[in-house]
């Protein structure tokens, strides 16, 4: 059984950074029969290599030109070299992660109908489920982001692969009352447990590399910070309430801007104007990427890692704090809530600026209970959240629908 998975995007900060790379890397461990095909721009510096890695150079976006008509370019060079190896390599699966990709494999299979379609619904996706079901009430998202994703066939697309993995029960059940669809299940992301795990060395030393003294470390994720549905501005607008209790206080962001993203919203722009409204600049710090030995390193180091995201599927980030020990602060509409609220590991709740300064000074303040929600989270997820474990069972996922016949 031969299995091609298409990847939207590359592993740009290391190893462990997207599922699609992840999953594959254990299938290959398994002598499993699995291609990648990976678009890369130029300035990425991870650049995997090996059996069954088809890397694909796409051209860089300029953010001076016309956004859209740059992704158009980064697609039709990714389609035509994705089409012919595909045709080359004869897949019996395809294995899509984004509804560009699931488009493009729906139409290459009517050349090619014993392929079997499994699509993963991915995090940027999930916009649809929200705002179609009313879970996103926010202006900024509905007028920004719905637009951009919303696709007319998107009731038509979705009924196109022969399996759908959703990212969690939240999204599982949206999807059955929206679409009435049956062969979908939910399948949590997982987590790369060889970087990310509680037993993480150097944590505090690392801290002191970056210039960070506090001993008081909060943090947040934001792999597209430019995107306004990340939600950050609720935490450092809560700052001066939490420095009252806290007065050192430090806010670290790990962010990577793309231009194009914040020439389209200027989201970082409006964070730092906040930043100096409040006088916050000693207390937020936004430190860039990291590969993953020295992310598990800032997980380790942050008394609590904190998800206000505006809407948004089951983000790994969250999996891999709790691998790593660290409680969880997330909002109710992350779907990622459900596995911290399993495991009692942090809170899971509104999008309020008191209720946050609260839990934050809380578990700051009280180490005991943050120590014991953190070790219940790191056990959950390392017993049920490797990827060797979720490799496992995205396999029977492929024998079920060839099975089907």
């Amino acid at each position: 059984m031969k299995i091609c998975l298409l990847a939207n995007e590359a592993p740009y900060i290391g190893e462990s950074s997207t599922s699609a790379w992840c999953l594959f890397k254990k299938l290959k461990e398994r002598d499993v029969d699995v291609h990648i095909m990976i678009p890369s721009e130029p300035q990425i510096g991870f650049r995997p290599s090996g059996d069954g890695v088809h890397i694909i150079d796409v051209p860089l976006i300029d953010p001076n030109v016309n956004v859209i008509e740059g992704r158009k370019a980064q697609k039709t060079v990714y389609w035509l070299e994705t089409y012919s190896i595909l045709t080359d390599l004869q897949p019996r699966i395809i294995h899509t992660h984004d509804f560009a990709t699931l488009r493009f494999a729906a139409a290459l299979r009517r050349s090619a109908p014993k392929t079997k379609l499994v699509h993963s619904f991915g995090c940027s996706q999930s916009v649809y489920l929200y705002v179609r079901y009313g879970l996103v009430n926010s202006k900024d998202i509905l007028e920004l982001r719905f637009p951009r994703y919303r696709h007319p066939e998107e009731a038509i697309l979705i009924r196109e692969p022969d399996y759908i993995v959703m990212k969690s029960q939240l999204e599982l059940r949206i999807a059955h009352k929206l679409y009435g669809l049956k062969n979908v299940s939910n399948l949590y992301n997982g987590v790369d447990t060889t970087f990310f795990n509680p037993d993480v060395a150097g944590a505090s030393a690392f801290l002191e590399k970056l210039g960070v003294e506090s001993e008081h470390v909060i943090m947040s994720i934001a792999g597209g910070i430019s995107e306004p549905e990340k939600g950050l501005d609720l935490v450092i607008k809560a700052l001066p309430l939490i420095k009252e209790e806290v007065p050192d206080i430090c806010y670290i962001i790990v962010w990577m801007v793309k231009p194009h993203k914040e020439l389209e919203f200027g989201t970082q722009q409006k964070l730092l104007n906040i930043i100096d409204e409040l006088g916050l600049k000693e207390n937020v710090k936004f430190l860039g990427n990291f590969l993953p030995q020295d992310l598990a390193r800032l997980y380790k180091a942050s008394r609590v890692f904190l998800d206000p995201s505006i809407y948004g599927s089951i983000y790994t980030t969250n999996l891999e704090a709790l691998a790593c020990g660290t409680p969880v602060i997330c909002s109710k509409s992350v779907g990622g809530g459900e596995i911290v609220s399993t495991c009692d590991a942090g809170f899971v709740v509104d999008r309020n600026q008191k209720t946050w300064t609260k839990l934050i000074v809380k578990l700051i303040n009280d180490e005991k209970i943050a120590a014991e929600m953190g070790r219940r989270g790191s056990r959950l997820i390392l017993d049920n959240f490797s990827w060797d474990k979720i490799s496992e069972k995205f396999l029977k996922i492929y024998h079920k629908v060839t099975q089907e016949e």
